[in-house]
């Protein structure tokens, strides 16, 4: 059986939206032209739409306790609770790369109030790839809030100290090689540099968080992950960074390498993350609801406190550029999984 071709690797999970996404102009301009633009009509509307929020605010968050996405998301919770006097609910619901968190999202009433966490690969990768026991159409960008990238990394225990290292012990022993990941965006992202270097991982599939605790106790001895999530076990000592997988060296690890520094140029891995609303939600809600958010992306207070989680690009994108961004991806992600043979 022939090699399927694979796409250019800095198209394959996504190359960064800050270079090739026109949606991207918020990072340096756009953020407060939109926010102003969208508080106009709230000002003209006030005076006949009841106080937003009226009530406590739901997130639902379809990935574990401690990751990148779900710390942001507890930051805009604390803000909003603080600049609201509203009470907010953050409820993790982790299973099967975000299904169960999206389905269980979906179950709840659409009140306006309520609004829950998606990625590029929970709308995109995910459905592609496996059966959903939801109506994907339901799902409404509201805002996109950050970009995340990978890293390799090792265990302390183990005896990966560079990436030359796994990727030579990887061909001489194909499919031995243990190698965690935790979503299906790494798994294909992982699809991807294996067959960039012709060999295979023994790939160990694990739940969030629990694949950094594994590398720390030595159970498994490499991963391909979050770099965001990374941070504090890199600096903890319990996890070993191997190479970023962007397209330059990380601010919070400028002596790490890139992968494509160590001689696999463009490979790269980015995601996309931000809130949905049900579709089901009645207009005015949804605006007040994208008022709210875009607000409290460009509020100072919140970028403090984002800041001080490394290792994500925190960006403030309108539900609408943010819905174009993945629908743009999806096209180009959609016939990478058909070249991988990863597509259901």
């Amino acid at each position: 059986m022939s090699k399927p071709t694979v796409p250019e690797p800095s198209l394959a999970v996504g190359a960064p939206d800050v270079v090739a996404d026109p949606a991207r102009r918020r990072v340096t301009v756009a953020a407060g032209a939109a926010v102003g633009a969208l508080l106009v009509p709230a000002a003209a509307r006030s005076q006949t739409s009841p106080p937003f929020p009226g009530k406590p605010l739901r997130f639902v968050v379809p990935s574990a306790l401690g990751t990148g996405v779900d710390m942001l998301v507890r930051a805009f919770a604390e803000r909003i609770r603080v600049t609201t006097g509203q009470p907010t609910v953050v409820e993790n619901k982790v299973g099967g790369g975000g299904v169960l968190g999206l389905s269980h999202f979906l179950s709840l009433p659409a009140d306006g109030h309520t609004v829950v966490s998606i990625t590029s690969s929970s709308m995109n990768l995910v459905p592609m790839m496996q059966a959903v026991n939801y109506d994907e159409s339901l799902l409404r960008p509201v805002i996109g809030f950050s970009q995340h990238t990978g890293m390799f990394l090792a265990a302390p225990s183990s005896p990966y100290t560079t990436l030359k290292k796994m990727v030579d012990d990887a061909r001489a022993a194909p499919g031995t090689v243990n190698l965690g990941v935790y979503s299906p965006h790494f798994q294909v992202a992982l699809r991807i540099f294996e067959d960039m270097i012709g060999t295979r991982f023994n790939v160990v599939q694990y739940k969030g968080p629990d694949l950094f605790l594994g590398l720390g106790e030595g159970s498994i001895p490499l991963a391909l992950a979050d770099l965001g999530t990374a941070v504090r076990f890199v600096e903890s000592g319990k996890n070993r960074p191997l190479a970023t997988a962007a397209a330059t060296r990380h601010p919070s690890f400028p002596d790490v390498p890139t992968v494509a520094e160590l001689g696999y140029p463009g490979y790269e891995v980015h995601e996309i993350a931000g809130f949905a609303i049900n579709a089901k939600t009645p207009e005015p809600q949804v605006r007040q609801m994208e008022e709210l958010l875009l607000r409290t992306a460009a509020d100072p207070e919140y970028l403090a406190l984002a800041r001080r989680l490394p290792g994500a690009v925190l960006t403030q994108t309108p539900g609408r550029d943010f819905a174009a961004t993945l629908a743009r991806r999806r096209a180009v992600q959609e016939k990478l999984l058909k070249d991988l043979k990863l597509h259901k």
